[in-house]
């Protein structure tokens, strides 16, 4: 079947380690990559299939600007981890292909991330540690249909939307595998109940 790509916006003159007419995706050494890469200014890449091949880092003839990336094929692994071009991403539009699995930090530090727009989830498959993955992503207000990914899985949230602006219900998620919740929210505008349904009646 045809899966839909990963799909998200950047601005490449923001600040980031890559040049203005940049953008590096962070990979990590754990990842699962058999992917290529296609943007709005028409540039599509070969296969890539490691965390450490040179095309994560995209050059755009056009000069600065705002570019839709998609990623096709799999793509499992990606950690900002506050570091590199997290300042660039600015909207996440499609989960499609994209999965968390076991890496904290994904889109810790995206300062810019001030909407995901996405209607669909991501893949959570396996996940465990789901720590950091959206701290410090300044303004972002709503996550779509957040309560209904499926957290079956997710033992540690840590720091996950620490001092974010995220403040989506989590309204009926299923948490029955959390352990740890500490400064989960911490200096976010989350204000709604977590019940001990959710929980397992663990917490």
């Amino acid at each position: 079947s045809f899966l839909l790509p990963f799909t998200f916006q950047v601005k490449t003159d923001n600040t980031g380690t890559s040049n203005n007419d940049q953008f590096t995706i962070p990979t990590v050494s754990s990842g699962v990559y058999d992917c290529h890469i296609v943007r709005s200014d028409g540039v599509r890449t070969a296969r890539i299939t490691t965390y450490n091949d040179a095309a994560w880092t995209q050059t755009h003839a056009g000069g600065a600007g705002t570019y839709t990336y998609e990623i096709y094929g799999t793509f499992k692994g990606l950690s900002f981890n506050n570091g590199g071009d997290k300042s660039k991403l600015i909207n996440i539009s499609q989960w499609g292909i994209f999965d968390f699995g076991n890496v904290s930090g994904a889109f810790y530090g995206c300062n810019n991330l001030t909407s995901i727009t996405a209607t669909d989830k991501p893949g959570l498959t396996g996940t465990t540690d789901f720590s950091n993955n959206f701290r410090l992503t300044g303004s972002m207000l709503t996550i779509f249909g957040i309560a209904s990914w499926n957290w079956s899985t997710v033992e540690n949230m840590l720091a996950t939307w620490l001092n974010s602006g995220f403040g989506s219900s989590l309204d009926g998620a299923n948490f029955d595998s959390l352990n740890y919740l500490g400064y989960t929210f911490y200096g976010s505008n989350f204000n709604s109940l977590i019940g001990q349904d959710q929980v397992g009646g663990r917490l």
